[in-house]
């Protein structure tokens, strides 16, 4: 601490930060979730366009296709990855008040709170073509999914 300046410096644990976890049995208001807590999750549903999920007895949230992970990029797959009644832990992305709605993410890397490495596709040039892509899925209105061979899934909006 700073006794002139009045300023004191804090910092945290990554490894805390990214275990922690809000506990099943505390009770909270919707006015203090906030974007990056880790949750218990359980799957309500399974939806058009990826998960419903529930959580600390009372909250619901979905999550999107985009943030289901790299094993889930079609609504069949979904269906084979997920089943009612599975219990997950769930990431908090953002917390809408005024629609009161929650987005969640099954993401690993965003779930463990770790870096990640885009391996080739951190050597792309801006305005890069390519021959060979495939559209993984299209999200009507939004863009599309595609798999670059090689190199890496990218979305195209």
């Amino acid at each position: 601490m700073d006794k002139s300046s009045r300023i004191i410096s804090v910092s945290l644990d990554e490894e805390i930060l990214a275990k922690s976890m809000i506990p099943a049995s505390q009770s909270i208001a919707f006015e203090l979730l906030k974007a990056g807590s880790l949750v218990n999750t359980k799957v309500k549903a399974i939806l058009d366009n990826g998960l419903q999920l529930s959580f600390l007895g009372y909250f619901e949230g979905t999550v999107d296709l985009a943030h289901l992970g790299k094993d889930v990029k079609t609504v069949e797959a979904l269906a084979e990855r997920f089943k009612v009644g599975q219990k997950l832990h769930s990431r908090i992305l953002y917390v809408d008040p005024a629609k009161k709605h929650i987005g969640l993410t099954l993401i690993d890397h965003l779930v463990k709170w770790s870096p990640i490495s885009f391996g080739p596709a951190e050597s792309i040039d801006i305005g890069s073509i390519f021959e060979e892509v495939r559209v993984l899925r299209v999200d009507a209105g939004v863009g599309l999914l595609l798999a670059i061979p090689g190199v890496c899934d990218a979305y195209v909006h």
